[in-house]
């Protein structure tokens, strides 16, 4: 096939990629913070957190911590350092990336927990997609993450994605993990944090497209500049064939 040929087919499919690009996860940022101003600015109802070694954390149990957040369709992201500096094999951390006001009943949210257990000799993670409606928390999904000795310094990327019509993913490391579909909690007002005992979370970004379910993460990259970069690639290594 001659290079013309092959330059146009691969340029016909990268911009159907284009054309479809709010659909594949094409991100406008809404908020982000990385801590390494060393504040919590733009952060409300702060009980027992701190800013340390450029990463948010609890200074004790059950520390608490919010931040107005309207996005209802998009994804949230983070990371996530298990800090490991209280002597427990049971403590726990929840996310609510889609809330109402805490403060105000009746809460509703959606929420990513996770508890660090013992299991046998060994610790491990379980995570849990939560819903809370009318007082009433269930578990969406669930998953048995890592088995080990001893966890502390564990590194988790953690992504959590929802579409308009409720379809929800939680991606670990880039793994989806978690996937549920719900749609009774239909507006938001705040993320929040829990943390039950010590964590730490750096890296927070919040953005206005989901990751849907199947899609290579390689996609949520490609642009406009990302178009024209990859036809240059395409191109250069043609010619020198």
């Amino acid at each position: 096939m001659e290079v013309g040929t092959v330059l146009v087919i691969f340029s016909v499919f990268l911009l159907t990629v284009l054309a479809f690009a709010p659909d594949l996860g094409l991100a406008a940022e809404v908020w982000s913070d990385d801590f390494e101003d060393g504040n919590l600015d733009g952060w409300t109802e702060n009980l027992n957190c701190i800013v340390s070694g450029g990463r948010m954390k609890g200074s004790q149990a059950h520390a608490e911590i919010q931040r107005a957040s309207t996005t209802t369709s998009g994804t949230w992201s983070f990371d996530l350092h298990d800090v490991g500096e209280f002597a427990t094999t049971a403590y726990y951390l929840t996310v609510v990336f889609k809330g109402s006001d805490p403060d105000v009943y009746p809460h509703e949210y959606y929420a990513l927990k996770i508890i660090h257990t013992s299991a046998g000799d060994n610790l491990r993670y379980v995570y849990y997609l939560d819903k809370k409606v009318e007082g009433l928390e269930t578990h969406l999904a669930s998953y048995d993450g890592l088995l080990a000795d001893d966890l502390r310094g564990t590194l988790h990327q953690i992504s959590i994605s929802r579409t308009e019509v409720g379809e929800m993913v939680v991606r670990l490391n880039g793994t989806a993990i978690l996937e549920s579909t719900d749609a009774d909690v239909t507006t938001s007002e705040y993320f929040f944090i829990v943390f039950d005992y010590d964590w730490a979370i750096d890296n927070i970004l919040v953005d206005n497209v989901p990751t849907p379910a199947g899609i290579p993460l390689i996609f949520l990259v490609v642009g406009g500049a990302g178009v024209v970069v990859v036809l240059l690639v395409v191109l250069v290594f043609l010619k020198r064939r």
